[in-house]
């Protein structure tokens, strides 16, 4: 890092083009521009402006004040912001590497300062305070703990209450359920009752059934439940997928026209009727080359 010097110190090597012991500089600098060729301009009438004519113009805009000239950006030094911070200043002609040892020798003797203090028993609180204190954290430490494990048994007793009511709530249905099904073995047994009754009173009926064997006799009526759940069972075996026939009656066939049921076809068939009632070009074209 360069010195600071109270005195400035000639730094210029070169000679200037306006000293005016420096005479040869004009035709030196006509040597060098002798062998280069520069293009030509694009323009030639056009006259170039004067260094005054340019300031003139530049008057003209409105003036850099203090408020609307650009700041350059200072880069931050870590090492000095921190010193503030703690009350430390660089001073003017006093480089950084100055400036940290200053820095270090003062906390060296401020630490020693207060090891000597603390050695006389001079500095520091009275030890009855700091365990009064101490105790205070360790009680607020026992509270949190205690709090936390209340939240625990809390969370565990909703818990359970809600395994209680899912498990009351499942046993009811499961009641409930049994009930029905007591209740419709019940009304089934009375049916067939009923039924065995009724046969009995009609004796030749029956007879005339046995003589008759050709004639199917009359399906029992299972309950709503069972006739769902064959119905199920039927739908989803997969031995009447490959038993399967399609049943085309006489006289079918695959090109014929839709047959619409009820309402849909009382709505059709007037529209079907008027099907070639009217006279399209296509047909007067075919019985002109006929």
């Amino acid at each position: 890092m360069a010195l600071h010097r109270r005195t400035p110190k000639q730094n210029r090597k070169k000679l200037k083009s306006v000293d005016p012991f420096n005479r040869k500089a004009s035709s030196i600098k006509a040597e060098k521009l002798k062998g280069k060729n520069f293009e030509p301009k694009a323009n030639t009438d056009e006259q170039p402006l004067s260094r005054s004519q340019k300031k003139l113009i530049e008057a003209k805009n409105e003036p850099v004040t203090k408020e609307t000239m650009k700041k350059k950006k200072t880069h931050r030094n870590r090492i000095l912001e921190e010193a503030e911070r703690h009350g430390l200043k660089k001073g003017r002609f006093e480089s950084v590497e100055k400036f940290v040892r200053r820095c270090e020798r003062t906390m060296k003797a401020d630490v020693n300062d207060h090891i000597l203090i603390a050695k006389k028993g001079l500095s520091g609180r009275a030890e009855a305070e700091i365990n009064a204190e101490y105790k205070k954290l360790e009680d607020a430490e026992e509270k949190k703990k205690e709090a936390e494990k209340k939240a625990v048994q809390s969370r565990i007793e909703k818990a359970r209450k809600q395994r209680e009511k899912e498990e009351n709530k499942r046993n009811e249905t499961r009641i409930a359920k049994e009930k029905r099904r007591e209740k419709r073995r019940q009304n089934e047994a009375t049916d067939n009752e009923e039924k065995e009754e009724e046969a009995a009173a009609e004796p030749s009926i029956s007879k005339k059934k046995e003589k008759n064997p050709e004639s199917k006799a009359p399906e029992v009526e299972m309950p709503c439940f069972f006739n769902k759940k064959r119905k199920h069972q039927e739908k989803n075996d997969p031995a009447d997928a490959l038993n399967t026939i399609e049943v085309v009656p006489f006289g079918a066939r695959y090109d014929a026209p839709p047959t619409f049921s009820k309402e849909f076809k009382r709505k059709m068939d007037p529209l079907m009727a008027k099907a070639g009632s009217k006279t399209l070009l296509l047909h007067s074209l075919l019985s002109k080359s006929n």
